[in-house]
């Protein structure tokens, strides 16, 4: 609990234990997985920021449109207007615009994947 209630923002993030293993098995080539847990220097209580993977819960969704309805949902649950609640979800505001930026390109949902070519066929 000590790490969920760490972070200045609403992410699921990997602790150092779970980063060291990830990064052991990460596999570079991985698009779809590597959307789904990207890089993202989480902002922590205190002021610093731990270099880590996050959780990106737009990355199967491929439409920009539906991306950005589903962000506006998720801030709208930060409902206080106590400062502290705000700052976390300024952060997680900017958190969803950086990943949605790197989604906007290419998104990644499965049904995007390029289809397998006939056997035989050049």
């Amino acid at each position: 609990m000590e790490a969920m209630d760490s972070a200045n923002a609403a992410l699921v993030w990997l602790t150092p234990t779970a980063r060291r293993v990830w990064v052991k098995q990460l596999d570079p080539t991985d698009g779809v997985l590597n959307a789904v847990l990207s890089p993202y220097a989480v902002p922590m209580k205190g002021g610093d920021r731990y270099e880590t993977f996050v959780a990106n819960d737009c990355a199967s969704i491929d439409d920009a449109e539906e991306r950005q309805k589903h962000v506006a949902r998720v801030l709208a649950t930060f409902a206080s207007d106590r400062l502290e609640v705000q700052i976390k979800a300024q952060n997680t505001a900017r958190f969803y615009a950086e990943m949605n930026a790197r989604l906007a390109p290419r998104p990644f949902g499965p049904e995007k994947l390029a289809p397998e070519s006939p056997v035989g066929s050049r």
